[in-house]
């Protein structure tokens, strides 16, 4: 059950359909709504109703521009604010209890959401919530088991999430023992499923470039002749 108010989310909803409206008026209307309404006045409600349909509503559009309107609201500068300050976004103004709550909608969505595309929005926003908490130093100590379980799925695109997360915020692993990594990437980079191969070769590339960290040659080695082979 959602702890947002039905009300409110009714009201979200319709924010998120007149936003595509042909008609510019409402269009334009939504635009200033969201903007000076919403984001100014009920900065908790709207991204805890954001999350929430991103993960729960039956129509896979409107999870997946949920799930965009979140990534590019929470982590905008709040209007009309001083100048010569340091930017303040939403998500630096939302209570703790509101991440928490958008942090766990899209963790779920991760590993529940069963269109790629709309998981791949989803994608998208966790790694930027993932990147913001790093630069806040606010925890998040569900993500990493969250991610490494994603990497040994049943499901390839699953997998592949995880791979792509890591790619956008190649310092999530940095900490890890490098055995941990060896392991991930090097099973990762023989799976039989040729876009899990390029995600993990793609976070590899990443984390190498982001940490100036190399893994080691042999973390190579068993996987190079699969690799070879893909892109002959």
């Amino acid at each position: 059950m959602s702890t947002v108010p039905q009300e409110v989310l009714q009201q979200l909803v319709q924010v998120l359909a007149n936003l595509v409206s042909n008609d510019n008026a409402v269009r334009s209307a939504a635009e200033e709504q969201l903007n000076n309404e919403w984001m100014v006045k009920s900065p908790d409600a709207l991204l805890s109703g954001f999350a929430y349909l991103s993960r729960n509503s039956d129509e896979a559009d409107l999870r997946s521009f949920a799930a965009v309107l979140t990534r590019r609201v929470a982590f905008k500068g709040i209007p009309n604010q001083d100048p010569d300050a340091e930017e303040t976004t939403l998500w630096d103004v939302t209570q703790e209890s509101t991440r928490h709550s958008m942090k766990t909608h899209f963790l779920a969505g991760l590993s529940q959401e069963p269109n790629k595309s709309v998981r791949n929005k989803v994608c998208d926003t966790i790694a930027e919530m993932a990147r913001a908490s790093t630069l806040k130093n606010q925890v998040w100590p569900e993500l990493l088991p969250a991610l490494f379980e994603c990497t040994k799925s049943l499901s390839p695109e699953h997998r592949e999430s995880a791979f792509r997360i890591f790619t956008s915020v190649p310092n999530l692993i940095s900490g890890q023992h490098v055995d941990i990594l060896k392991s991930v990437f090097a099973n990762s980079l023989r799976d039989e499923n040729f876009h899990v191969r390029l995600a993990a070769a793609k976070a590899v590339v990443s984390f190498v470039l982001d940490t100036n960290q190399a893994l080691d040659q042999g973390l190579f080695e068993s996987s190079n002749s699969k690799g070879i082979q893909d892109f002959k």
